[in-house]
């Protein structure tokens, strides 16, 4: 089902009845879950991802909901009977949502909209669309973000980031919540858009904080505490809408670019030389990708809390051992990551290469890695040759016949080997 324009109509009928009446049909079509509590100040817009509500986000809503904020959990793929998945929230009328800001500020509370992920750019278009209407009451307190995924639906390999376009035009006091060290580089880059933007944007980067935003075992930062002291946070900031800050002309918006998902290595045409890295391992040891000049790397940045990344690792022990002989090295960069973390998962997991420590993320940077995992092979004149965002059957013939056909190919020329 597209659009679901016809809801904004219903919100506008609802809007202008009784005080305190909530038409509960059009809640359902929504997929509104309402927690209220008498007396709250406050209420949480829990807004979906792409794929829904996870176990740990109905978890913390029930948590949060129990220390004294009121909830609504908006739920559009069930009320729309719409499937899940990557580029799913595009179907949806951000102007309709926008709507349930001033039902669920109907008694004085203020409203706080929290997404996370790829939520986070939908949420945005929310809270633009209720803030072109300049209602003086200003209920709309501020936005949550757990770890925003707000660029193109895939980046491109090795090149800057490309933000979706509401980040320039939202003016709201938002909190980036993300895990300490693990792609910092891009939260502040998006930090700053907001700011430029008009809005009051604060990063707050926690300590296990990948298991708190992409974990399910319960371990790492309790959610609603944190959702709690974000909360205040935005508390801090209620007169800031009233600011003054660039007019925003109410133009629509384009969709973030997407690109395709690729299942196999992409070429890097041309070729492009590779940044320089030296970073050292988890006991300390130095090394530096000009040692492996003369042979073809795989390189590959990614984590331990990223799932695609921890599953294509048995594939890249078995290229590297089928290949090795041939002048093959691959090497790991986890990223965000401390040496501690780093052994207690290898305690766990077999890993036939070396890892290399980007404990601040800086590494990445310089490689232009916004999202894990991500690869590159470089050939034995150190030129990136191919990459790839995402993980891979590094065994398919698709993927390791390029590699191969660079280790049939001598320094400096195309000549056979």
């Amino acid at each position: 089902m597209r659009g679901l324009k016809w809801i904004a109509g219903l919100l506008a009928m609802v809007l202008a009845g009784p005080a305190g009446a909530v038409d509960e049909t059009l809640l359902e079509s929504l997929g509104v879950e309402r927690l209220d509590l008498p007396g709250a100040t406050g209420v949480l817009l829990w807004l979906p991802g792409e794929n829904g509500f996870h176990g740990r986000e109905r978890e913390t809503i029930r948590s949060v909901h129990a220390r004294g904020l009121s909830v609504w959990r908006v739920d559009l793929h069930a009320g729309a009977f719409a499937t899940p998945g990557r580029g799913s929230l595009h179907q949806f009328d951000a102007g309709a949502v926008a709507g349930l800001v001033d039902l669920a500020a109907r008694d004085g509370r203020r409203v706080f909209i929290v997404a996370a992920g790829r939520g986070a750019a939908f949420a945005l278009r929310v809270a633009r669309e209720w803030t072109l209407r300049g209602d003086p009451a200003r209920p709309l307190a501020g936005a949550i973000l757990f770890s925003p995924n707000l660029t193109a639906d895939r980046p491109e390999i090795g090149r800057p980031i490309e933000f979706d376009p509401v980040v320039d035009v939202t003016r709201l006091p938002v909190v980036i919540v993300q895990a300490h060290s693990a792609r910092l580089d891009q939260f502040e880059q998006l930090a700053e858009r907001l700011r430029a933007g008009g809005s009051a944007a604060y990063r707050w980067a926690l300590d296990d904080g990948a298991e708190l935003i992409y974990g399910e075992s319960g371990r790492g930062p309790d959610r609603s505490n944190v959702l709690l002291r974000a909360v205040q946070m935005l508390g801090r900031h209620a007169g800031w809408m009233d600011a003054p800050h660039a007019a925003d002309d109410g133009a629509p918006l384009a969709l973030p670019p997407r690109s395709k998902f690729d299942t196999a290595l992409t070429a890097i045409e041309p070729p492009r030389e590779a940044p320089g890295l030296a970073l050292a391992d988890v006991d300390g040891r130095p090394l530096s990708l000009d040692e492996f000049r003369g042979e073809v790397v795989l390189l590959s940045f990614w984590a331990t809390w990223c799932p695609p990344c921890v599953e294509e690792l048995p594939s890249m022990n078995r290229l590297r051992a089928r290949l090795y002989e041939r002048g093959l090295r691959v090497v790991g960069v986890d990223v965000g990551e401390t040496a501690a973390q780093m052994r207690a998962f290898l305690k766990r997991v077999d890993v036939a290469f070396p890892n290399l420590l980007d404990v601040e993320a800086s590494a990445a940077a310089r490689w232009n890695v916004h999202a894990f995992p991500t690869s590159f092979v470089i050939d034995r004149d150190g030129r990136i040759r191919y990459g790839i965002v995402g993980a891979l059957d590094w065994e398919r013939a698709e993927n390791m016949g390029p590699i191969e056909a660079l280790l049939d190919k001598s320094v400096g020329n195309e000549k056979p080997r």
